[in-house]
């Protein structure tokens, strides 16, 4: 046999031992540290998205059980922001002896204020983005009560006829020192008026809302008496 067939048959026999190795078998792992280590080996993954998803329901079913129900919604929209103890103030004003219309045992009111004031670039955006707020706000014809400035009026409520009867009469007043809710403010000696949006309770699907819009008539009706 010559060198090359003796390398040759060497080969073939390796190949051989190869084949015919008895394959690893795989043993399950022993012991509770053993097999939990081995499902989050094999399962890591859905294991996180399953928790992720959990604490978003959960956060969500919280936020949902611990959020302010609004008995109102009143927006202020001028040429400043109305925050802090200056809000609570007008808040406090404008829901003196008004009823609690969702039967939760506390009037909540929700005074949300919109600047359109545009100085700089920084106050443009937001001024901006103020605008887009208010025209969404109109669209949804969820608020009824507003209090404004001249140049919201004649740019905005005017044009769109907001606060006009079927008369043509103005569903507005303006505020003064006798009836402003803004007294001990910053921004009580400011030209402000109020708005109640006029609606055919007769269009008014339930006793509720119907309810809910006389409520508001209310608020709107004192503070006019008081002019």
């Amino acid at each position: 046999m010559s060198r090359e067939d003796r390398l040759k048959l060497a080969e073939l026999q390796e190949r051989v031992k190869i084949e015919e190795a008895p394959k690893a078998r795989y043993e399950k792992p022993k012991g509770f540290k053993a097999k939990l280590s081995n499902f989050f080996y094999h399962y890591k993954w859905q294991l996180i998205g399953a928790i992720f998803a959990v604490a978003i329901f959960a956060f969500a079913l919280t936020e949902c059980f611990n959020k302010v129900k609004y008995d109102y919604r009143i927006i202020i929209v001028a040429n400043f922001y109305l925050a802090g103890e200056d809000s609570k103030l007008v808040a406090a004003s404008l829901t003196e002896n008004a009823a609690d219309i969702n039967h939760d045992g506390k009037v909540n009111i929700s005074v949300e204020s919109i600047n359109l004031d545009s100085g700089d670039t920084a106050d443009m955006q937001a001024a901006m983005a103020g605008q887009v707020k208010l025209m969404a706000e109109l669209s949804m014809g969820e608020v009824k009560l507003y209090i404004f400035d001249d140049a919201v009026n004649s740019l905005v409520f005017e044009q769109q006829g907001i606060f006009l009867l079927e008369d043509g009469a103005k569903n507005y007043f303006l505020l003064n020192e006798r009836n402003s809710p803004f007294k001990g403010t910053v921004y009580e000696d400011l030209k402000l008026y109020m708005g109640l949006v006029p609606v055919d309770k007769e269009s008014l699907k339930t006793d509720e809302r119907r309810a809910e819009y006389e409520e508001y008539e209310k608020i709107y009706n004192k503070f006019k008496g008081l002019s």
